[in-house]
């Protein structure tokens, strides 16, 4: 594990440059430097050939323990008042590149010089846009060697839900599509400043290719429409979704579910199924 001795605590940051925490921003700043360091352990940053990227670094929390392992790093900052701080600590380094960016839609195609799935990523998500973040996530998959990322730990638990718990939901299905989701630790409240009202979960996502990948549209629109109301069957969500009863009829007959289920007893298999027969790939 690399030093920490250049590790500054947040709160010095935030004091010396007379910041607070933005609620706007969904702002909690890391304060624990053994999470800190336990999170960028489980990043696995093996070599200095290792490309990075950071969503949210702030005031440098991870940012210093990162590149004082001599990687290249593109950090992705969207509050410019924290771009300044880390400008000042950081700019002068050849292998740090500040992005002043929305991590929910930041292109990180740029970074890869054609090669695919070599980027690392890391970051603690702000809650209010966890959401938007992960599809950005599920769009750049390919991207990726893999990401470790701080987030509610009730987004994890959805994440992780099986099917048949009351967890489990679009979101299980969108990212476990294009991830395999490893729990690395959990965080209290009091590891940040301010301190959140609720506990975080450091995740570990591992790409994967899936065959609902290749049908996406569908899949995700299948997806979206069965769970439009979670408490109906499926029969009665694709219904109102605009399905005529043959089409139905003809569906539970060729992909063997009954439509009396509910959506969350599905699997992603079975969605893909009635994906494909209610929007055929184009010959």
């Amino acid at each position: 594990m690399t030093s920490s001795k250049d590790w500054q605590h947040p709160k010095h940051s935030l004091r010396e440059h007379k910041l607070g925490a933005k609620r706007s921003f969904s702002q909690n700043f890391l304060t624990d430097r053994r999470v800190a360091e336990a999170i960028v352990r489980a990043l696995e940053i093996t070599s200095t050939e290792d490309k990075v990227v950071e969503f949210g670094p702030g005031t440098g929390s991870l940012t210093s323990l990162i590149v004082a392992e001599g990687v290249e790093l593109w950090a992705v900052e969207r509050d410019r008042e924290m771009a300044e701080v880390l400008r000042g600590r950081f700019g002068a380094m050849p292998q740090f590149h500040l992005v002043e960016d929305d991590a929910a839609r930041v292109d990180m195609q740029g970074w890869v010089a054609g090669e695919p799935g070599r980027l690392k990523l890391i970051g603690n998500l702000p809650y209010a846009s966890t959401g938007a973040i992960l599809r950005n996530l599920m769009q750049q998959s390919a991207l990726l060697e893999r990401a470790v990322v701080m987030m509610q730990r009730e987004v994890f638990e959805r994440l992780r839900a099986s099917p048949g718990t009351k967890a489990y939901g679009a979101l299980t299905l969108f990212l476990g599509a294009h991830y395999r989701v490893e729990k690395v630790l959990d965080v209290a409240p009091g590891a940040f400043f301010p301190p959140p009202k609720v506990r975080s979960t450091v995740v570990r996502l591992w790409p994967r290719q899936s065959a609902a990948q290749n049908h996406w549209e569908a899949f995700e629109r299948v997806v979206r429409q069965s769970f439009s109301s979670r408490r109906k069957t499926l029969r009665t969500s694709l219904k109102q979704a605009g399905f005529p009863s043959p089409t139905l009829e003809m569906l539970w007959q060729r992909s063997g579910i009954d439509g009396g289920q509910r959506p969350e007893t599905l699997d992603e298999d079975a969605f893909l199924r009635m994906a494909e027969i209610l929007y055929p790939p184009e010959s």
